[in-house]
């Protein structure tokens, strides 16, 4: 149910004399009632108006002038108040340009959790809460499997040296993953209850910085993807596939180690391997060659932060 909408709900009996209607579920989520908290009923002619007790002076609101302030910073700006906890975000639309309020608009697509409505030449943001650790350690894990995916499609299609059309969504998997990365970010910086935790504040980090890694790759994979599918790339097929097969065991795990808490083990010969076929497809192949480079040495950034959380976990 979007702001400013309307919905039919069926009056319902309760007892013998008493009607009820549910709360529409999305609303109920915004704002944050819970079983037993207290709403406000007020009696407007024809009409009921419901609010939670006290709501106006809970929420945080974040009213933004935008005289002077140019386009690209004014989307980084709303970015930031969205991941530091503001829940509603009031944009004066006087000065701005239809093309910017447009831009705006597909730029909220990408912040999990935001709804939005144009009223009185303002658009207002409201902003959802979010789980914290349960849905970073999903969404991590979701990250990898996006990856993952990916990379799978590439070893199909250089098996056995044929080049048969990639069948994969490339537009869908970014948008997806580019969402959890966000959504990670977000459930870090809003999670108040670390503050005092100072253990807790460098794990929070640290899994930041390994969704930011993967989020990397994803982009990277994406790319090469892209390339090797317009251009037609010949590959030798041997070191390729050794490269593609040894990034997906490492990926395996890291998505074990992050669910489970181990599965780290043999992970630095498994890089070993993928730097001495790399190094093979320098002269061959220098395009891959370097996508392969990267790979590895971010792969081997993202281990040693799980090292790193595996040292936290033992103090």
């Amino acid at each position: 149910m979007a702001h400013g909408s309307s919905e039919e709900r069926r009056v319902q009996r309760l007892g013998t004399s008493s009607l009820i209607v549910t709360l529409p579920k999305k609303w109920v989520k915004r704002v944050g009632l819970k079983p037993g908290d207290t709403v406000i009923v007020e009696l407007k002619d024809h009409y009921l108006i419901i609010r939670p007790k006290n709501f106006e002076d809970e929420i945080s609101t974040f009213e933004l002038s935008v005289d002077n302030i140019p386009e690209d910073t004014l989307l980084k700006i709303i970015k930031c108040l969205y991941f530091i906890n503001y829940k509603k975000i009031v944009v004066d639309l006087n000065q701005l340009k239809a093309t910017t309020v447009n831009k705006l608009i597909l730029a909220l697509r990408d912040l999990p959790g935001t709804e939005h409505e144009i009223r009185d030449n303002k658009i207002i943001i409201y902003i959802e809460n979010i789980e914290t650790h349960e849905k970073i350690i999903k969404l991590l894990s979701r990250l990898i499997e996006n990856l993952t995916l990916i990379l799978s499609s590439v070893e199909e299609y250089l098996d056995k040296g044929v080049k048969k059309e990639l069948v994969i969504d490339t537009r869908n998997l970014l948008d997806e993953s580019l969402k959890a990365y966000n959504d990670i970010t977000r459930a870090i910086l809003q999670d108040s209850s670390i503050i005092q935790e100072n253990n807790e504040i460098i794990k929070r980090l640290l899994y930041e910085l390994i969704s930011k890694d993967l989020w990397t790759l994803t982009k990277i994979a994406l790319r090469t993807i892209e390339t090797l599918h317009s251009i037609k790339i010949d590959l030798p097929q041997d070191e390729a596939a050794m490269i593609i097969n040894n990034i997906i065991q490492i990926l395996l795990k890291i998505k074990k180690y992050i669910l489970e808490g181990s599965g780290l083990d043999n992970t630095t010969a498994l890089l070993d391997r993928i730097r001495e076929a790399s190094k093979k497809l320098s002269e061959k192949s220098p395009y891959i060659y370097s996508k392969a480079e990267t790979f590895t040495e971010i792969l081997s950034n993202i281990i040693e932060h799980l090292q790193c959380l595996e040292a936290i976990r033992l103090i």
